[in-house]
């Protein structure tokens, strides 16, 4: 199975797409070990790997959908600073299946992590998707990177971005005021979509490391029908929305509570 990458990728990658049920199996080796190289590393994969519990990982082949464990990441994911050698960052954590161009999504983040700050010098992942059998996944550079596409969802959405402007806003309508653990859900959602988007996941083909980002300094604001949040930056590649979207949809699958969707 092969992926597209927009960029030439300064780091080796190994990664296999393995049955559903197996786990995220992740390790980075870094070309200049520190503790502060593994902090950044583990605070990348730990993103990911939230941002996919939380449905952010769908596509055509997986709907999506909230993880059935426990929201909070850490009895989940388990980084040992380490191991198996000294040089790299290891990860495991249950999942449901995601989409195989997920695995774009984490390889943009971690260029961008080696463009600013540390040396990655090659990464090896083992992927839950929708495949029978293990199956190699191999990177091609090509114009764009293959990146989740969209798919249907049961609320509006209406995106209408200004090609010329920098930031936007983001409007969800509600169908209903949310219980307190929803609406921390929702919240933890947007954020670690913005996160997700901050780290450089959905960093456009073909741009320069130093010029691209996706700002947010503000708080997002929910109300009894509604959130409000502005985004003060959304220099990124437009299918940051469809994760956004996926993650919306399966916030909606739990809760039926998602009416509308705006991004102006």
């Amino acid at each position: 199975m092969n992926l597209s990458v927009g960029f030439a990728l300064p780091f080796a990658v190994g990664a296999l797409a393995v049955p559903p049920a197996r786990p995220f199996r992740i390790t980075v080796r870094l070309a200049t070990p520190s503790e502060e190289a593994f902090r950044r590393v583990e605070a990348h994969l730990e993103v990911w790997v939230h941002a996919a519990l939380l449905g952010m990982g769908a596509g055509p082949s997986v709907a999506p959908a909230l993880h059935a464990a426990p929201l909070d990441p850490e009895p989940l994911i388990q980084v040992h600073d380490g191991a198996p050698t000294a040089d790299c960052v290891s990860a495991a954590a249950l999942s449901g299946p995601v989409e195989p161009a997920y695995l774009v999504v984490l390889l943009h983040k971690l260029m961008a992590l080696a463009h600013h700050f540390d040396g990655v010098r090659e990464v090896l992942v083992e992927l839950p998707t929708m495949v029978a059998s293990p199956t190699p996944l191999t990177m091609t550079p090509g114009r764009v990177s293959d990146l989740p596409g969209r798919v249907a969802v049961p609320f509006a959405v209406d995106v209408d971005l200004d090609s010329g402007a920098e930031g936007a806003e983001l409007e969800i309508d509600l169908t209903r005021t949310l219980t307190r653990e929803e609406t921390s859900l929702l919240r933890t959602m947007l954020e670690v979509w913005a996160a997700q988007a901050m780290q450089g996941g959905f960093v456009p083909a073909g741009s320069s490391l130093d010029e691209v980002g996706f700002i947010v300094t503000e708080e997002v604001e929910l109300f009894d029908d509604g959130v409000a949040w502005s985004i003060d930056d959304l220099s990124a590649d437009p299918r940051v929305v469809d994760a956004l979207v996926h993650g919306l949809a399966a916030f909606h699958a739990r809760t039926g509570a998602v009416a509308e969707l705006r991004l102006m």
